[in-house]
């Protein structure tokens, strides 16, 4: 093969290559064999292919022009490394910035044709500025973002470069081969981790739901204590209720899945506060009647909010009827003995306790004023079952 006819055949050799790598990405697309968030990811790769054809295109052209030649190739490896950042820190969800490296590569590119039009055109010269460009981008990949092959793909590029020296127009060709490893690698580990995780939710999908149910829960919960907290009056009433329920249902003794389902209830009972004026938490003295009346449309509230989730359906209970009583005096409903689900009346003491003891409504009590009270109501307002366990749970808890 005949050196003169080594540009023409690198130049088919990689646009082949390059319209391969861009067929598969929109292939990928027109699937959606790929996670949502991606989107942008998908865009860039694109993108990116887009402008190393043309930059191909226009370097072969214009090879015979040395500094020109060189200077698209700096350009075609300052906007690759654009590129590959922006779908590095798409795919990472990384804060990792690269702007000064973006800032050095952009005056190193544009050095080569300042240096033309003041006179020095040395292959010499232009040739460093393409090394030095590859050196810098192999670091950032190695040291900053911790990605080897992106790293070893410039060290690549650098040892073709440096090996066909005596004929620009074949090192420049050579030196661009390896450009499609790094975007390869970060497209391919998109891509099976979008198998990985589609298979995962098929296999374990329950689980799966499960665990996202938990964490947002977790966040809730989170979030309710937060907004608890800036009020004295209800400052950590949720958290204390779900201790005292989880305590409850430990001490009836119906298992761990139940507890589970008592502790998540528990969690969320008063997401209805959400819609209340939350001035009336502000003040210091004891609540009116009239203001009583004000916050009792939270369980209303909170079925409202739950009922839009199929996951949170099954709390409803739990939030719309924890203030019910067994003689049929609670509230929203007024619902009596058997019709309360188990899960309400448990909050239902769980919830009078905390409230006794932290004086949410009026002064507060000493526990065993709150225990007695609340014993005393037992087959009235309260579940027996259920003021037995609440007992148990007391005795070990506060005694």
């Amino acid at each position: 093969m005949e050196t003169v006819n080594q540009p023409y055949i690198l130049f088919w050799a990689i646009t082949g290559g390059n319209l391969i790598f861009l067929v598969t990405v929109l292939a990928i697309i027109i699937s959606r064999s790929y996670t949502p968030d991606s989107h942008k990811f998908y865009k860039n790769a694109i993108i990116s292919s887009i402008v190393y054809q043309v930059g191909l295109i226009l370097i072969y052209f214009l090879k015979d022009i040395m500094f020109l030649a060189f200077f698209l190739t700096a350009i075609v490896f300052s906007l690759k490394f654009y590129l590959e950042a922006r779908m590095f820190k798409g795919l990472k969800y990384t804060s990792t910035d690269f702007m000064n490296y973006f800032i050095g590569l952009t005056l190193l590119t544009f050095s080569i044709p300042i240096l033309y039009f003041t006179g020095i055109n040395e292959k010499l010269v232009y040739f460093s500025i393409i090394v030095f460009l590859n050196l810098v981008m192999c670091i950032v990949w190695i040291l900053k973002a911790k990605i080897k092959i992106m790293g070893i793909s410039h060290i690549l590029s650098i040892t073709l470069f440096a090996s066909f020296f005596d004929n620009y127009q074949e090192a420049i060709f050579y030196s661009l081969i390896p450009y499609g490893l790094g975007v390869i690698y970060i497209l391919s580990k998109d891509y099976l981790d979008s198998v990985k995780f589609s298979r995962i939710i098929n296999q374990d999908k329950d689980k799966v739901i499960e665990s996202l149910n938990t964490q947002f829960l977790e966040f809730l919960g989170l979030l309710i204590n937060t907004i608890e907290s800036r009020y004295e009056r209800r400052k950590n009433h949720s958290r204390n209720v779900t201790m005292i329920a989880e305590g409850i249902a430990r001490e009836m003794g119906i298992g761990e899945k139940f507890e589970k389902f008592t502790r998540e209830s528990s969690i969320i009972h008063d997401i209805g506060y959400i819609g209340i004026d939350h001035r009336i938490f502000s003040k210091k003295e004891d609540l009116t009647d009239e203001e009583v009346e004000k916050i009792k449309p939270h369980t209303i509230i909170g079925k409202s909010v739950l009922e839009k989730s199929v996951l949170f359906i099954k709390y409803i209970p739990a939030v719309l009827y924890h203030h019910e009583k067994i003689d049929g005096t609670g509230y929203p409903e007024g619902l009596k003995g058997n019709a309360l689900p188990l899960i309400s009346k448990i909050l239902c003491v769980a919830n009078e306790f905390e409230n006794l003891i932290n004086g949410r409504y009026s002064k507060p009590l000493i526990v065993k004023d709150a225990v007695d009270y609340i014993v005393s109501k037992s087959g009235i307002l309260f579940d027996p079952l259920v003021v037995e366990a609440f007992k148990r749970f007391v005795r070990k808890t506060y005694y």
